[in-house]
C-alpha cells in the first residue's frame, strides 16, 4: 500500500499531509453492490446487482464496468402459490464522474452519467428471450440513490420494452 504525500509551506512552517492511501496515479477498483426495484413490462420488479469498475487513475473521469444484475419477477403457480423467476443479466460498460472541485482528483461519489449493455446469462419464465440486449444507463446519482432507464430489445431494436429503476446503493 502506499500513501500520498502533501507538502506545502505556510508563513515560513512546512506542513505534511496524507491526502488519499494509494497513489492517485495507480489504476484501481471500484465494487459497487446495490438493490433496487424497476417497472419492467408493467410489473415491480427487485433486482440486486454487483458492478466492479476499474478505474485507470483518481485523475481520470472514466470508470471501465463489468456487473451481473437480478431481476426477480413474480407470477401466480397453477396451485396459487407466489412463484419467483430471476432473470441475470451481464452488463459492461462506462461510467462518467467530475472532477473535485479545487483539486486535480475525481469526485467517484457522484456520476454524471453511466451507459450500460446487458446480456442475459439466466432466463426463468417468459419475460425474456435468449436473444435480449438490456440497455441501460445512469442518469442521476445523488449519495446512494441512482435513477436508472432501461430498454430490453429481442433482436436489434425488435419488441422494445421500457423500463426504469431506483437503485440504492454504492
Amino acid at each position: 500500500m502506499s500513501f500520498d504525500l502533501q507538502y506545502k509551506e505556510e508563513s515560513g512552517v512546512a506542513r505534511h499531509h496524507v491526502i488519499n492511501p494509494g497513489s492517485k496515479h495507480q489504476p484501481f477498483l471500484s465494487f459497487q453492490p446495490g438493490i433496487g426495484v424497476g417497472l419492467i413490462r408493467n410489473q415491480l420488479v427487485p433486482s440486486f446487482n454487483l458492478d466492479v469498475q476499474l478505474i485507470p487513475s483518481r485523475l481520470h473521469t472514466v470508470g471501465y464496468s463489468v456487473g451481473y444484475s437480478s431481476n426477480f419477477f413474480f407470477a401466480n403457480a397453477a396451485d396459487s402459490r407466489i412463484q419467483t423467476l430471476r432473470n441475470d443479466f451481464l452488463n459492461v460498460g462506462l461510467a462518467f464522474y467530475s472532477y473535485n472541485q479545487g483539486r486535480p482528483t475525481t469526485a467517484f461519489t457522484r456520476q454524471i452519467a453511466a451507459f450500460y449493455i446487458g446480456f442475459p446469462v439466466h432466463r426463468s419464465g417468459p419475460y425474456f428471450q435468449a436473444n435480449t440486449i438490456k440497455l441501460s444507463g445512469t442518469l442521476f446519482h445523488k449519495g446512494f440513490i441512482k435513477i436508472q432507464p432501461e430498454m430490453y430489445m429481442n433482436g436489434f431494436f425488435k419488441n422494445v420494452y421500457p423500463g426504469l429503476k431506483i437503485g440504492f446503493g454504492l
